[in-house]
């Protein structure tokens, strides 16, 4: 059975991130949605998946973009002198 919803150890564990990593991320508003369940503090699987997909865009804005197309790789070719 799929699980529905991530302690905040377990989400950090599934994304490869630290515990004080996720709380930075919280600090500055960027961590997922969480939810309360009685003292438990959860991450439901669509919350973690709106924040990879946010995530994954915001990675995308901050990407430097290319003002002139890319031309294409011409071969390097070294003239050697032959000496005798």
């Amino acid at each position: 059975m799929e699980k529905l919803a991530y302690s905040i150890a377990e989400f950090c564990q599934l994304h490869g991130i630290s515990r004080a990593k996720y709380y930075l991320l919280e600090n500055e508003g960027k961590a997922p949605l969480i939810m309360k369940v009685g003292s438990r503090t959860l991450i439901s699987t669509e919350a973690a998946a709106d924040w990879r997909r946010q995530m994954e865009a915001d990675a995308e804005e901050r990407r430097p973009r290319r003002t002139n197309p890319i031309s294409p790789i011409r071969p390097c070719v070294r003239q050697f002198s032959q000496s005798k």
